[in-house]
C-alpha cells in the first residue's frame, strides 16, 4: 500500500498550527457538546434500565411488585441528571447524596442490613467513547478547514 502525504509549506504548517492553538484555547463548544452528550448518555441508562455496560440492572423489589421501574420511584435521581463544561473540562452527574450506593451498591439500612446492588448510571462505553471522539475530530477538521 503506497502512502501520499501532501507537501505543505512552513506558511501553511504554522497557519495550521496557529489555528489548532487558537481554537485549543477555545474548545468550550466542544466541551458542552461533550457534557450534554454525557447527561444525554446517562438519561439512556434510565430508560434502558441498564448500566454504560449494557448490562441491565437488577430490578428492585419495588419495581418487581408495582411494575415499575427501577431507580425511577419519583424521579428525583434521574431528574437531578445535570452537565457542566468550560474551555477546559465537560462533566455530568447527579446532586442527590443517595447516587453513590446505587452506582456503587453497598449496605444501607439500620445496622447496614439491605444490601442494594450495583444498579451503574453514571459512565460511558466505548461506544460513548468513540461519539465523544467524534465530537473532537470534527472540531479539529472544522480548524483545519477554518485555516485554509
Amino acid at each position: 500500500m503506497k502512502t501520499t502525504f501532501e507537501v505543505l509549506s512552513l506558511a501553511r504548517v504554522e497557519t495550521i498550527l496557529g489555528a489548532l492553538r487558537s481554537e485549543g484555547a477555545n474548545m468550550a463548544p466542544a466541551m458542552r457538546e461533550i457534557a450534554t452528550l454525557g447527561e444525554s448518555f446517562t438519561r439512556m441508562h434510565f430508560r434502558l434500565q441498564a448500566g454504560p455496560d449494557g448490562k441491565a440492572w437488577k430490578p428492585s423489589l419495588r419495581a418487581r411488585m408495582t411494575g415499575g421501574r427501577t431507580l425511577i420511584k419519583s424521579g428525583m435521581l434521574r431528574d437531578s441528571i445535570s452537565s457542566g463544561s468550560n474551555a477546559q473540562y465537560a462533566q455530568w452527574g447527579v446532586n442527590r447524596t443517595y447516587a453513590a450506593i446505587h452506582q456503587f451498591g453497598g449496605n444501607a439500612g439500620r445496622g447496614g442490613k439491605v444490601k442494594i446492588p450495583a444498579r451503574p448510571f453514571l459512565g460511558i462505553s466505548s461506544a460513548h467513547q468513540d461519539e465523544i471522539a467524534t465530537v473532537l475530530m470534527r472540531r479539529l477538521g472544522k480548524v483545519m478547514a477554518n485555516a485554509g
